[in-house]
């Protein structure tokens, strides 16, 4: 399936217009060649009133309904074979005018993005967890988690391959072990893919957590069918602890069981290797067997 041309705005609940106090809420997208527009929304707001006084959620939950609404009349339309004949905005930016005309209320938009993709359904998770998943979750915490480093760094071009789609969550046991991997796929043997932040305040936690990963893959060494492991590395941002970080990827390299260090500047190589290993072992279909889908 060739690429279809997208662009895309994160939408922002700005608390104090003076101060200008804000956090992403969701995305919208637009593909205008296939008459496409899609949103999501963060259905909580806990993040909302745990970051700003007096939040109104009453308020907040009836201008979420009324942008789902206006969004879901534009797909009813489009949908339609007649709704071919109406115009479609030029952009982003522009369907967003005509739903949130006033950009001075507390709910705004960003400046348009724009993108290429097979599925702008992927295009629009990833989006959506780039710019609300993964920024809620460091707003937590001083540091990237786990599930930080994969939203922000490894998922988008694991989507965009179709190599996401095949892992699975599966439980492995040994004798010594009984692990649950979220990101599994199989063809002769089971494969995890894990991803691993480093990004630590502290330095110590660095070691502990290298060192945590070999005793579980030490523990897994015995496992039958076990191919290999990736592990998708999170650098520390803070520069003191790149030689810490230098240690724990030597700690990693005693892994007993095959293994793959993967650098977040791989990711989106690593992506397209994996997929190109998926499809030549039949886990995910190949490029011509898609091409008319």
């Amino acid at each position: 399936m060739s690429r279809v041309a997208y662009t895309y705005c994160a939408l922002r609940y700005v608390h104090d217009i003076a101060t200008g106090e804000s956090l992403n809420i969701g995305v919208v997208l637009l593909a205008p060649q296939l008459h496409y527009v899609g949103v999501i929304i963060d259905p909580t707001y806990r993040r909302l009133s745990e970051a700003f006084v007096e939040f109104d959620g009453d308020q907040h939950r009836k201008v979420v309904r009324r942008f789902h609404a206006a969004i879901k009349h534009l797909q009813k339309l489009w949908a339609n074979p007649m709704g071919k004949m109406f115009d479609v905005p030029v952009d982003a930016q522009a369907l967003m005018r005509q739903i949130w005309a006033d950009q001075g209320l507390s709910y705004q938009y960003s400046a348009v993005l724009s993108g290429l993709a097979r599925s702008p359904e992927i295009a629009l998770q990833d989006a959506y967890d780039r710019m609300v998943v993964s920024k809620s979750q460091r707003a937590k915490v001083e540091t990237r988690s786990d599930d930080d480093v994969w939203n922000s760094v490894y998922k988008g071009p694991l989507r965009q391959t179709r190599a996401a789609s095949a892992l699975k969550p599966i439980t492995l046991k040994t004798n010594a072990i009984e692990l649950k991997c979220e990101y599994t796929f199989k063809n002769e043997r089971i494969h995890i893919v894990q991803p691993m932040t480093f990004d630590y305040a502290r330095e110590e936690s660095i070691s502990a957590k290298a060192a945590k990963w070999l005793g579980n893959a030490t523990a897994l060494a015995g496992h039958e069918e076990l191919g290999t492991m990736y592990l998708l590395l999170g650098k520390p941002q803070m520069q003191k602890h790149l030689a810490a970080y230098h240690r724990a990827k030597n700690m990693l390299d005693r892994i007993p069981i095959d293994h793959v260090l993967v650098e977040e500047e791989e990711a989106e190589k690593f992506a397209e290797d994996l997929s190109q290993f998926m499809r030549e072992h039949g886990v995910i279909a190949s490029e011509s067997d898609t091409s008319d889908i």
